[in-house]
């Protein structure tokens, strides 16, 4: 019997893996790679008895449930194949979705007016409004991290405020809509005005590590963990908040099952449906920056593209509003 680096390669890949997303292929091998360092590589019919070693030896590494059982699962499907026993599935306790609260918004917000580190191809008193709209964007979009990166201007319909994500930027390969408001459109339009050679929207040069990095930073300055994921968390909850049907919630989310949405992303719950559907991010101040944030010079502006003239009050009030208290649900 082969071991279970030599089926999952000769066998698992090819004949069921054949057509799957790379990073699914990727997670497996990540899966056959961590079982085969804590517990040695053996034959696939001989797994049957290191269930235990193995979740032993992951607890002591104080992994998540919810990561140990991921690994079963992927070790599961490849014992299925081989025709051997299973592994026990591992007991996960339900957990209630990450709730984002809009004072936490609010203030890793207004966190990161003072990164000007990254990203270095703007303007350094652009980068606060770079990562300020990315958190408007994630938020009003429900994209991952992938998908908003891999955002091009010309994916954008500015006459129909609309976006089409590509299906090569899509975690599932599928060519989607979503509707864009007009809050968003201006904070874009900042962007595409720095430097119309760009074509993507959310342009990073640097490392996955800056990227971290940047946004560990306005984490500690706000006072909350609020990664970027939980930004599509939170445009669930704004659209269940505005009254969405599970129809509409599940399509917002690009899910293919509403037990998904249910289970990780939001939950129901009795707050008064108030807000319309796709209303701009709950602010205590609108997002776009002042023009003053722009002070390039002429040579280095486009000519008759004015910005918007009416708030250095913004960034003032801003600046010198005292940091909010967490709601109370």
């Amino acid at each position: 019997m082969p071991t279970l680096s030599e089926f999952l390669r000769a066998v698992f890949v090819p004949k069921q893996l054949w057509d799957k997303h790379p990073r699914t292929i990727s997670e497996y091998q990540s899966t056959v790679n961590l079982v085969t360092k804590t517990i040695g590589e053996l034959p696939v019919d001989k797994m049957a008895i290191s269930r235990d070693d193995f979740v032993a030896e992951m607890r002591k590494k104080q992994a998540a449930d919810a990561t140990i059982d991921k690994h079963i699962r992927h070790l599961n499907a490849i014992f299925k194949k081989a025709g051997v026993p299973l592994w026990k599935r591992y007991d996960v306790p339900e957990t209630i979705p990450k709730k984002v609260f809009d004072n936490e918004f609010q203030a890793l917000y207004r966190a990161f007016s003072n990164e000007k580190q990254f990203p270095t191809h703007l303007p350094e008193k652009l980068r606060p409004h770079f990562w300020q709209t990315v958190m408007v964007f994630a938020a009003t979009t429900a994209l991952r991290r992938e998908a908003i990166l891999g955002v091009e201007f010309r994916d954008v319909n500015w006459d129909e405020k609309y976006l089409v994500v590509r299906k090569e930027v899509d975690k599932k390969k599928k060519q989607r809509y979503k509707p864009l408001t007009p809050q968003v459109l201006e904070m874009i339009t900042l962007l595409r005005r720095t430097n119309t050679q760009i074509e993507k929207v959310f342009t990073w040069k640097h490392c996955t590590k800056s990227w971290y990095s940047c946004w560990n930073r306005a984490q500690s300055t706000a006072g909350c963990t609020i990664g970027l994921h939980d930004l599509k968390r939170f445009s669930g909850e704004l659209a269940l908040r505005a009254g969405a049907t599970q129809l509409e919630l599940m399509a917002h989310m690009d899910h293919a099952d509403i037990k998904t949405t249910l289970k990780h992303y939001v939950r129901p719950t009795t707050t008064k449906l108030v807000q319309k559907f796709l209303v701009p991010i709950p602010m205590e101040f609108e997002p776009p920056p002042p023009p003053d944030l722009l002070t390039l010079g002429n040579e280095e502006r486009t000519s008759g593209n004015n910005l918007n003239t009416e708030t250095a009050a913004f960034v003032n009030a801003a600046n010198t509003a005292p940091k909010p208290g967490r709601i109370v649900q």
